[in-house]
């Protein structure tokens, strides 16, 4: 896992390396050995460059949602004391997260290529 992020998400991993390790990743190797590298991607929080290149839904946290869910319920209070909200018209707008969450890609791969895929020599990195 770490191969493929150091070789995909170099300048992302530099930065977080630098910024909540004080790791330059250049001593990569040198001070510290990969299998330490490795230990420290998996343990990057939740805001970090890395977290957000590789999954967008990272940009929101707990704090994010609740936030937006407060303001929701701020504008249809709002709206419900309003000629509109008593006869269910021009509903308020509400926040959403900045992605979409319905309109994922997804891979559909036949059971075939599945078990061809799986079933080939893993390379040591």
């Amino acid at each position: 896992m770490f191969a493929s992020v150091y070789r995909t998400k170099q300048d992302e991993l530099r930065a977080d390396f630098q910024q909540y390790y004080g790791l330059n990743l250049e001593r990569l190797g040198y001070e510290y050995s990969i299998k330490h590298a490795a230990s420290l991607v998996t343990q990057l929080p939740r805001e970090s460059r890395l977290y957000i290149a590789i999954d967008c839904r990272a940009t929101w946290g707990i704090t994010e949602y609740q936030l937006a869910d407060i303001a929701n319920s701020l504008r249809w209070l709002v709206w419900a004391q309003t000629k509109d909200g008593q006869k269910n018209r021009n509903r308020p707008e509400m926040m959403k997260p900045p992605f979409s969450t319905t309109s994922e890609a997804k891979v559909v791969v036949s059971i075939e290529d599945y078990l061809r895929i799986s079933q080939r020599t893993r390379k040591e990195v």
